[in-house]
């Protein structure tokens, strides 16, 4: 292979490996957090100095009072929405929980959450 393939071949696998950047959490559960932790300081904000704010997020859960409270154990914070499916995308079989970042523990926090079977994906709220 000629200097200048393999040079593609390796900006191309860097390219690759980058578009993983949002997915955080535990290397041995499924990964189902499109977070970018990276973003977030030690309480859970990001932005400007004079701007800090929190990042809000969003899951489904199955429509299940014990997932629910489950959940609620897990984050404190979360909200329940019956009635809207959120971004997400939520079933007529499950509902929309929406939370936030501001807070110590909120890498810990959304680890748990990856890790329940019953959540598929945790993503970024950008309300308007």
């Amino acid at each position: 292979m000629k200097t200048s393939s393999v040079l593609v071949v390796l900006v191309m696998l860097t390219l690759v490996s980058g578009c993983d950047s949002f997915r955080q959490g535990h290397s041995n559960a499924v990964n189902k957090l499109y977070v970018d932790l990276s973003m977030l300081d030690n309480h859970g904000l990001y932005g400007p100095a004079d701007g800090l704010r929190s990042l809000s997020y969003e899951f489904c859960i199955p429509r299940d009072r014990e997932n629910l409270q489950q959940v609620q154990m897990i984050d404190v914070k979360a909200q329940v929405y019956g009635r809207s499916p959120g971004r997400i995308g939520c079933s007529q079989d499950q509902w929309l929980m929406v939370s936030d970042t501001q807070r110590p523990d909120y890498r810990q926090v959304l680890e748990a959450l990856n890790e329940q079977d019953y959540i598929d994906k945790i993503v970024p709220v950008w309300f308007e």
